[in-house]
Protein backbone atom coordinates (compact mmCIF):
# COMPACT_ATOMS: atom_id res chain seq x y z
CA UNK A 1 0.00 0.00 0.00
CA UNK A 2 1.04 3.80 -0.17
CA UNK A 3 1.98 5.27 2.84
CA UNK A 4 -1.52 6.86 3.27
CA UNK A 5 -2.07 3.39 3.87
CA UNK A 6 0.49 2.18 6.35
CA UNK A 7 2.32 2.46 10.11
CA UNK A 8 5.69 2.74 10.16
CA UNK A 9 8.20 3.49 13.08
CA UNK A 10 11.07 5.83 13.23
CA UNK A 11 12.98 5.45 16.28
CA UNK A 12 10.14 5.29 18.94
CA UNK A 13 7.52 7.29 17.05
CA UNK A 14 4.99 5.98 15.42
CA UNK A 15 4.08 7.70 11.88
CA UNK A 16 1.17 7.62 10.22
CA UNK A 17 -1.19 9.30 7.51
CA UNK A 18 -4.44 7.19 7.61
CA UNK A 19 -7.69 8.64 8.57
CA UNK A 20 -8.70 6.17 10.72
CA UNK A 21 -6.99 3.32 12.98
CA UNK A 22 -8.19 0.54 14.32
CA UNK A 23 -6.42 -2.76 16.65
CA UNK A 24 -5.59 -4.25 13.34
CA UNK A 25 -3.66 -2.02 11.87
CA UNK A 26 -0.90 -1.72 14.87
CA UNK A 27 -0.73 -5.76 14.85
CA UNK A 28 2.95 -5.67 13.41
CA UNK A 29 3.76 -2.90 16.18
CA UNK A 30 5.89 -3.90 18.87
CA UNK A 31 3.74 -1.47 21.40
CA UNK A 32 6.88 -1.42 24.30
CA UNK A 33 8.64 0.52 21.75
CA UNK A 34 5.59 3.39 21.09
CA UNK A 35 6.75 6.37 23.07
CA UNK A 36 5.12 9.13 20.81
CA UNK A 37 2.46 9.32 18.08
CA UNK A 38 2.00 11.96 14.94
CA UNK A 39 -1.04 11.17 12.93
CA UNK A 40 -1.45 14.48 11.14
CA UNK A 41 -4.42 12.84 8.92
CA UNK A 42 -5.87 11.00 11.76
CA UNK A 43 -9.80 11.62 12.08
CA UNK A 44 -10.56 8.39 14.27
CA UNK A 45 -9.29 6.40 16.92
CA UNK A 46 -11.26 2.77 16.53
CA UNK A 47 -12.48 0.71 19.84
CA UNK A 48 -9.57 -0.54 21.83
CA UNK A 49 -6.58 0.75 19.49
CA UNK A 50 -4.22 1.85 21.84
CA UNK A 51 -5.07 0.28 24.71
CA UNK A 52 -2.40 -0.94 27.28
CA UNK A 53 0.49 1.11 25.31
CA UNK A 54 2.32 1.21 28.73
CA UNK A 55 4.51 3.85 27.13
CA UNK A 56 2.96 6.25 24.74
CA UNK A 57 3.40 9.26 25.90
CA UNK A 58 2.57 12.14 23.54
CA UNK A 59 0.11 12.22 20.45
CA UNK A 60 0.01 14.81 17.65
CA UNK A 61 -3.38 14.26 16.05
CA UNK A 62 -4.43 18.21 14.33
CA UNK A 63 -7.85 16.89 12.82
CA UNK A 64 -9.09 13.87 15.13
CA UNK A 65 -12.85 14.41 15.99
CA UNK A 66 -13.66 10.98 17.43
CA UNK A 67 -12.22 8.80 20.25
CA UNK A 68 -14.23 5.60 20.55
CA UNK A 69 -14.51 3.34 23.44
CA UNK A 70 -11.80 1.78 25.56
CA UNK A 71 -9.28 3.64 22.66
CA UNK A 72 -6.41 4.44 25.15
CA UNK A 73 -7.49 2.55 28.27
CA UNK A 74 -4.59 2.15 31.04
CA UNK A 75 -1.96 3.85 28.43
CA UNK A 76 -0.66 5.23 32.55
CA UNK A 77 2.08 7.80 31.04
CA UNK A 78 0.39 9.40 28.56
CA UNK A 79 0.86 13.04 29.31
CA UNK A 80 -0.63 14.76 26.62
CA UNK A 81 -2.86 14.47 22.92
CA UNK A 82 -2.55 17.86 20.76
CA UNK A 83 -5.66 18.52 18.78
CA UNK A 84 -7.69 20.98 18.58
CA UNK A 85 -10.82 19.08 16.52
CA UNK A 86 -11.95 16.47 19.37
CA UNK A 87 -15.38 16.23 19.88
CA UNK A 88 -16.58 12.78 20.48
CA UNK A 89 -14.70 10.84 23.47
CA UNK A 90 -16.14 7.37 23.97
CA UNK A 91 -16.81 5.30 26.93
CA UNK A 92 -13.57 4.83 28.74
CA UNK A 93 -11.55 5.82 26.26
CA UNK A 94 -8.97 7.73 28.16
CA UNK A 95 -9.78 5.46 31.35
CA UNK A 96 -6.95 5.39 33.49
CA UNK A 97 -4.48 7.96 31.82
CA UNK A 98 -3.21 8.58 34.86
CA UNK A 99 -0.73 11.00 33.67
CA UNK A 100 -2.56 12.45 31.27
CA UNK A 101 -2.60 16.56 31.92
CA UNK A 102 -3.73 18.19 28.75
CA UNK A 103 -5.91 17.64 26.40
CA UNK A 104 -8.01 20.44 24.09
CA UNK A 105 -11.89 19.33 24.90
CA UNK A 106 -12.98 22.93 23.80
CA UNK A 107 -14.76 21.15 20.85
CA UNK A 108 -15.89 18.03 22.72
CA UNK A 109 -20.39 18.59 23.29
CA UNK A 110 -21.02 15.26 25.09
CA UNK A 111 -18.56 12.96 27.31
CA UNK A 112 -19.85 9.58 28.27
CA UNK A 113 -19.95 7.62 31.10
CA UNK A 114 -16.16 7.01 32.57
CA UNK A 115 -14.67 8.82 29.22
CA UNK A 116 -12.14 10.10 31.33
CA UNK A 117 -12.51 8.46 34.84
CA UNK A 118 -8.87 7.91 36.91
CA UNK A 119 -7.47 10.89 34.71
CA UNK A 120 -5.99 11.32 38.22
CA UNK A 121 -3.35 14.60 36.66
CA UNK A 122 -6.07 16.24 34.76
CA UNK A 123 -5.99 19.34 36.40
CA UNK A 124 -7.61 21.72 33.67
CA UNK A 125 -10.72 21.65 32.30
CA UNK A 126 -11.71 24.07 29.25
CA UNK A 127 -14.88 22.56 27.19
CA UNK A 128 -17.31 25.58 26.18
CA UNK A 129 -19.39 23.86 24.01
CA UNK A 130 -20.05 20.90 26.71
CA UNK A 131 -23.75 20.74 26.51
CA UNK A 132 -24.15 17.62 28.69
CA UNK A 133 -21.92 16.29 31.12
CA UNK A 134 -22.32 13.28 34.05
CA UNK A 135 -20.45 13.21 37.45
CA UNK A 136 -19.49 9.91 36.16
CA UNK A 137 -17.55 10.95 33.05
CA UNK A 138 -14.72 12.12 35.38
CA UNK A 139 -15.34 9.37 38.06
CA UNK A 140 -12.17 8.97 39.99
CA UNK A 141 -10.54 12.18 38.62
CA UNK A 142 -9.74 13.77 41.59
CA UNK A 143 -7.58 16.60 40.60
CA UNK A 144 -9.47 19.38 38.76
CA UNK A 145 -7.77 22.68 39.36
CA UNK A 146 -9.64 25.03 36.94
CA UNK A 147 -12.91 23.96 35.27
CA UNK A 148 -14.42 25.99 32.67
CA UNK A 149 -17.53 24.85 30.81
CA UNK A 150 -19.74 27.97 29.55
CA UNK A 151 -21.92 25.66 28.15
CA UNK A 152 -23.30 23.84 30.99
CA UNK A 153 -26.79 24.37 32.90
CA UNK A 154 -26.24 22.07 35.53
CA UNK A 155 -22.40 21.51 37.98
CA UNK A 156 -22.27 17.48 37.88
CA UNK A 157 -18.79 18.29 36.69
CA UNK A 158 -16.97 19.39 39.96
CA UNK A 159 -19.08 17.06 42.18
CA UNK A 160 -16.21 14.86 44.77
CA UNK A 161 -13.85 17.74 43.91
CA UNK A 162 -12.13 18.99 46.88
CA UNK A 163 -9.00 21.13 45.36
CA UNK A 164 -10.61 23.39 42.56
CA UNK A 165 -9.22 26.80 42.45
CA UNK A 166 -10.89 28.12 39.39
CA UNK A 167 -14.72 27.64 37.92
CA UNK A 168 -16.28 29.41 35.51
CA UNK A 169 -19.68 28.12 34.75
CA UNK A 170 -21.89 31.04 33.92
CA UNK A 171 -25.11 29.27 33.29
CA UNK A 172 -25.12 26.73 36.15
CA UNK A 173 -28.09 27.02 39.02
CA UNK A 174 -27.36 26.10 42.20
CA UNK A 175 -23.58 25.66 41.93
CA UNK A 176 -22.99 22.94 44.80
CA UNK A 177 -19.13 22.30 45.67
CA UNK A 178 -17.62 20.03 48.02
CA UNK A 179 -14.12 22.37 48.02
CA UNK A 180 -12.10 22.46 50.93
CA UNK A 181 -10.18 25.37 49.09
CA UNK A 182 -10.97 28.84 48.19
CA UNK A 183 -12.48 28.98 45.08
CA UNK A 184 -12.22 31.95 42.23
CA UNK A 185 -14.80 33.18 39.25
CA UNK A 186 -14.82 36.01 37.13
CA UNK A 187 -19.21 34.91 37.85
CA UNK A 188 -20.53 35.44 41.11
CA UNK A 189 -22.97 32.77 41.36
CA UNK A 190 -22.39 30.48 43.87
CA UNK A 191 -21.69 30.59 47.49
CA UNK A 192 -18.45 32.16 49.20
CA UNK A 193 -17.29 32.65 45.64
CA UNK A 194 -14.07 34.72 45.33
CA UNK A 195 -14.86 37.10 42.59
CA UNK A 196 -11.64 38.24 40.00
CA UNK A 197 -12.05 40.41 37.21
CA UNK A 198 -9.98 37.73 35.24
CA UNK A 199 -8.81 34.21 35.16
CA UNK A 200 -5.72 33.08 34.46
CA UNK A 201 -4.57 31.74 31.22
CA UNK A 202 -4.16 28.07 30.88
CA UNK A 203 -0.33 28.62 29.81
CA UNK A 204 0.51 29.74 33.16
CA UNK A 205 -1.57 27.32 34.89
CA UNK A 206 0.54 24.62 33.14
CA UNK A 207 4.07 25.28 34.08
CA UNK A 208 6.07 21.83 35.22
CA UNK A 209 9.09 24.08 36.66
CA UNK A 210 9.41 26.98 38.77
CA UNK A 211 9.08 30.46 36.78
CA UNK A 212 9.70 33.56 39.06
CA UNK A 213 7.78 35.68 36.31
CA UNK A 214 4.90 33.63 37.04
CA UNK A 215 2.23 35.00 39.53
CA UNK A 216 0.06 32.62 39.63
CA UNK A 217 2.35 29.89 40.13
CA UNK A 218 3.41 31.97 42.90
CA UNK A 219 -0.13 32.13 45.02
CA UNK A 220 -0.16 28.35 44.81
CA UNK A 221 3.75 27.54 45.44
CA UNK A 222 4.53 25.95 49.00
CA UNK A 223 8.27 27.87 49.99
CA UNK A 224 8.26 28.13 53.78
CA UNK A 225 11.14 25.63 55.33
CA UNK A 226 8.60 24.98 58.31
CA UNK A 227 6.80 21.49 57.38
CA UNK A 228 3.79 21.83 60.05
CA UNK A 229 1.60 24.14 58.37
CA UNK A 230 1.33 23.13 54.42
CA UNK A 231 -1.79 24.03 52.74
CA UNK A 232 -4.13 21.42 51.61
CA UNK A 233 -3.32 21.77 48.44
CA UNK A 234 -0.17 22.95 46.99
CA UNK A 235 0.93 23.27 43.02
CA UNK A 236 4.37 23.81 43.69
CA UNK A 237 7.62 23.15 46.14
CA UNK A 238 10.33 25.16 46.48
CA UNK A 239 12.31 24.16 49.77
CA UNK A 240 15.47 26.18 49.92
CA UNK A 241 16.64 24.75 53.24
CA UNK A 242 15.12 22.01 54.44
CA UNK A 243 17.26 19.04 54.62
CA UNK A 244 14.59 15.92 55.39
CA UNK A 245 11.09 15.72 54.05
CA UNK A 246 9.25 13.89 57.28
CA UNK A 247 7.25 11.14 56.42
CA UNK A 248 4.62 11.33 54.86
CA UNK A 249 4.77 15.36 54.52
CA UNK A 250 3.07 16.08 50.84
CA UNK A 251 1.13 12.74 50.88
CA UNK A 252 -1.90 12.94 48.57
CA UNK A 253 -0.81 16.18 47.33
CA UNK A 254 -2.76 15.47 43.71
CA UNK A 255 -2.19 18.36 42.29
CA UNK A 256 1.84 19.20 42.97
CA UNK A 257 3.34 19.50 39.54
CA UNK A 258 7.06 19.68 40.64
CA UNK A 259 9.15 19.87 43.76
CA UNK A 260 12.55 22.37 43.92
CA UNK A 261 14.51 21.13 46.97
CA UNK A 262 18.42 22.57 46.39
CA UNK A 263 19.62 21.01 50.22
CA UNK A 264 17.28 17.50 51.18
CA UNK A 265 19.84 14.87 51.30
CA UNK A 266 16.64 12.44 52.46
CA UNK A 267 13.03 11.77 51.72
CA UNK A 268 11.32 9.76 54.19
CA UNK A 269 8.80 7.06 54.20
CA UNK A 270 5.55 8.12 52.24
CA UNK A 271 6.88 11.60 51.71
CA UNK A 272 5.74 12.17 48.20
CA UNK A 273 3.18 8.65 48.10
CA UNK A 274 0.19 10.02 45.95
CA UNK A 275 1.42 12.73 44.37
CA UNK A 276 -0.05 12.32 41.21
CA UNK A 277 0.74 14.82 38.76
CA UNK A 278 4.50 15.54 40.35
CA UNK A 279 6.77 15.28 37.08
CA UNK A 280 9.89 16.32 38.35
CA UNK A 281 11.88 16.92 41.75
CA UNK A 282 15.23 17.98 41.70
CA UNK A 283 17.22 17.71 44.66
CA UNK A 284 20.58 17.05 43.62
CA UNK A 285 22.17 16.43 47.09
CA UNK A 286 19.65 13.68 47.63
CA UNK A 287 21.58 10.32 49.50
CA UNK A 288 18.64 8.66 50.93
CA UNK A 289 15.30 7.65 49.72
CA UNK A 290 12.71 6.04 52.26
CA UNK A 291 9.85 2.88 51.56
CA UNK A 292 7.49 4.37 49.23
CA UNK A 293 8.61 8.30 49.01
CA UNK A 294 7.41 8.17 45.59
CA UNK A 295 5.15 5.69 45.45
CA UNK A 296 2.14 6.30 43.22
CA UNK A 297 4.07 9.28 41.66
CA UNK A 298 2.56 8.15 38.59
CA UNK A 299 3.47 11.57 36.55
CA UNK A 300 6.78 11.46 37.68
CA UNK A 301 9.29 11.61 34.85
CA UNK A 302 12.54 13.39 35.70
CA UNK A 303 14.23 13.38 39.40
CA UNK A 304 18.15 13.47 40.42
CA UNK A 305 19.40 10.19 41.50
CA UNK A 306 22.84 10.92 40.81
CA UNK A 307 23.83 10.87 44.47
CA UNK A 308 21.53 8.28 46.06
CA UNK A 309 23.65 5.64 48.14
CA UNK A 310 20.47 4.03 49.78
CA UNK A 311 17.39 3.30 48.31
CA UNK A 312 14.27 0.84 50.08
CA UNK A 313 11.89 -1.01 48.98
CA UNK A 314 8.82 0.09 47.15
CA UNK A 315 10.40 3.73 46.81
CA UNK A 316 9.15 4.27 42.95
CA UNK A 317 6.23 1.57 43.06
CA UNK A 318 3.92 2.52 40.29
CA UNK A 319 5.91 5.33 38.97
CA UNK A 320 4.41 4.77 35.06
CA UNK A 321 6.11 7.47 33.64
CA UNK A 322 9.50 7.01 34.36
CA UNK A 323 11.58 5.96 31.43
CA UNK A 324 15.09 5.71 32.93
CA UNK A 325 16.99 6.85 35.41
CA UNK A 326 20.72 7.17 36.43
CA UNK A 327 21.98 6.09 40.06
CA UNK A 328 25.78 7.21 39.70
CA UNK A 329 26.52 6.33 42.97
CA UNK A 330 24.29 3.57 43.96
CA UNK A 331 25.91 -0.36 44.39
CA UNK A 332 22.41 -2.31 45.48
CA UNK A 333 19.10 -2.04 44.18
CA UNK A 334 16.60 -3.39 47.14
CA UNK A 335 14.16 -5.97 46.17
CA UNK A 336 11.15 -4.33 44.73
CA UNK A 337 12.20 -0.99 43.77
CA UNK A 338 10.38 -0.56 40.70
CA UNK A 339 7.11 -2.55 41.49
CA UNK A 340 4.86 -2.12 38.86
CA UNK A 341 6.52 0.89 37.05
CA UNK A 342 5.18 0.14 33.47
CA UNK A 343 7.21 2.78 31.58
CA UNK A 344 10.75 1.78 32.26
CA UNK A 345 12.94 1.12 29.81
CA UNK A 346 16.69 1.74 31.29
CA UNK A 347 18.16 1.89 35.08
CA UNK A 348 21.86 3.20 34.78
CA UNK A 349 24.16 1.77 37.63
CA UNK A 350 27.73 2.53 36.76
CA UNK A 351 29.07 1.40 40.60
CA UNK A 352 26.96 -1.68 40.70
CA UNK A 353 28.15 -4.44 43.49
CA UNK A 354 25.92 -6.93 42.95
CA UNK A 355 22.83 -7.59 40.52
CA UNK A 356 19.41 -8.05 41.85
CA UNK A 357 16.77 -9.35 39.76
CA UNK A 358 14.43 -8.75 42.42
CA UNK A 359 14.27 -5.32 42.16
CA UNK A 360 12.21 -5.07 38.91
CA UNK A 361 8.59 -5.62 37.91
CA UNK A 362 7.64 -3.45 35.31
CA UNK A 363 5.76 -6.12 32.90
CA UNK A 364 8.27 -5.16 30.08
CA UNK A 365 11.57 -5.37 29.38
CA UNK A 366 13.87 -3.27 31.58
CA UNK A 367 17.62 -2.66 30.79
CA UNK A 368 20.38 -2.73 33.58
CA UNK A 369 23.60 -0.98 32.65
CA UNK A 370 26.43 -2.18 35.13
CA UNK A 371 30.20 -2.89 34.95
CA UNK A 372 29.49 -6.55 34.24
CA UNK A 373 31.94 -8.89 32.07
CA UNK A 374 29.34 -10.83 30.69
CA UNK A 375 25.40 -10.43 29.91
CA UNK A 376 22.74 -11.76 32.29
CA UNK A 377 18.85 -11.96 31.76
CA UNK A 378 16.19 -13.05 33.99
CA UNK A 379 12.54 -12.33 33.29
CA UNK A 380 13.27 -10.70 30.33
CA UNK A 381 15.41 -8.42 32.27
CA UNK A 382 18.90 -7.51 30.98
CA UNK A 383 21.93 -6.58 32.67
CA UNK A 384 24.93 -5.72 30.87
CA UNK A 385 27.12 -2.99 29.89
CA UNK A 386 25.82 -1.24 26.96
CA UNK A 387 23.21 1.40 27.10
CA UNK A 388 19.90 0.91 24.95
CA UNK A 389 19.46 4.40 22.37
CA UNK A 390 16.07 5.77 22.11
CA UNK A 391 14.74 8.55 21.62
CA UNK A 392 13.48 10.85 24.87
CA UNK A 393 11.68 14.02 24.89
CA UNK A 394 10.65 15.89 27.76
CA UNK A 395 6.88 16.29 26.70
CA UNK A 396 6.23 19.02 29.29
CA UNK A 397 8.82 21.16 27.40
CA UNK A 398 7.83 23.05 24.25
CA UNK A 399 11.18 23.25 22.63
CA UNK A 400 11.38 19.34 23.00
CA UNK A 401 8.15 18.98 21.13
CA UNK A 402 8.56 21.10 18.68
CA UNK A 403 11.65 18.82 18.10
CA UNK A 404 9.75 16.12 17.56
CA UNK A 405 7.77 16.78 15.11
CA UNK A 406 10.48 18.60 13.03
CA UNK A 407 12.07 14.93 13.09
CA UNK A 408 8.79 13.71 12.45
CA UNK A 409 8.08 15.60 9.73
CA UNK A 410 11.88 15.48 7.93
CA UNK A 411 11.95 11.77 8.11
CA UNK A 412 8.28 11.58 6.49
CA UNK A 413 9.98 13.22 4.30
CA UNK A 414 12.62 11.15 3.29
CA UNK A 415 10.02 7.48 3.29
CA UNK A 416 8.63 9.26 0.13
CA UNK A 417 11.33 10.00 -1.27
CA UNK A 418 12.84 6.47 -0.86
CA UNK A 419 9.72 4.98 -1.94
CA UNK A 420 9.12 7.38 -4.97
CA UNK A 421 12.63 6.11 -6.05
CA UNK A 422 12.20 2.67 -5.47
CA UNK A 423 8.75 2.64 -7.67
CA UNK A 424 11.25 4.40 -10.09
CA UNK A 425 13.55 1.81 -10.21
CA UNK A 426 11.14 -1.19 -10.83
CA UNK A 427 9.48 1.15 -13.64
CA UNK A 428 13.03 1.14 -15.17
CA UNK A 429 13.30 -2.69 -15.31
Amino acid sequence: GTLNDRVVMIQNTMVTFKKQLGKNDLKDIDKEKVFYLVAPNLAQIQKSAFQEYYKLRWIFVPNLRDIQSNAFVNCFSLFQIVGQKIKIIGPNALSSCVSLSMIDLTNVMKLCDESLEYCRSLQIIVADRLESCKAQSFSNSLGMFYVSCGQLTDSDIIQNQSRLGYIHLPLAKEIKHETKTKIKSDVDNFADCHLVGIMPTIEELQQYRYNRQNEFQQEYLFRSNDLLNIPFSIRGLMLSQVLIIPEKAFKDQYQLLFALCPAVRRVEAWSFEYCLSMRRLIAKNLTTIKTYAFSRCMSLTEITVQNVTHCEAYSFSCCHSLVELTFSNLEVLPDDLFDYCKGLVQVNCPKMQEVNFNAFDCDGRVNITAPIQEQLECDDNVVSDKKLLFQEVLVDEFRERKKIVQMVQKQSLMIKLIKHTIEWIKKQQ
